[in-house]
C-alpha cells in the first residue's frame, strides 16, 4: 500500500447509478490511507441504505478488484 506525504486524501470511492448514471446519496468517501475494504463497505452500505433499495432487487457490483472484494463480502 502506498502512502503519500503530499496528499491528505489519495483518492475516492463512488457508488453511481448504472441504469441512471447518478451518484448515491452518503456514499462517496475519501480514501486517506490508501485503498482499504472498509472505505469501499461504507460507501456500498450508505449507497443501499439512502437509494431504498430492496433485498429482492438486488445489486451488481462493478469494482475494479471486484473478484477479491466479493470474496470478503460474503464472510
Amino acid at each position: 500500500m502506498l502512502f503519500s506525504k503530499a496528499c491528505d486524501i489519495t483518492g475516492i470511492v463512488a457508488i453511481a447509478c448504472a441504469q441512471h448514471g447518478c451518484f448515491a446519496l452518503n456514499s462517496i468517501v475519501d480514501l486517506t490511507r490508501g485503498e482499504q475494504q472498509k472505505n469501499v463497505d461504507w460507501a456500498f452500505l450508505e449507497s443501499l441504505q439512502t437509494t431504498g433499495v430492496q433485498s429482492d432487487q438486488g445489486v451488481l457490483l462493478f469494482y475494479d478488484i471486484a473478484c477479491q472484494y466479493c470474496i470478503y463480502l460474503e464472510s
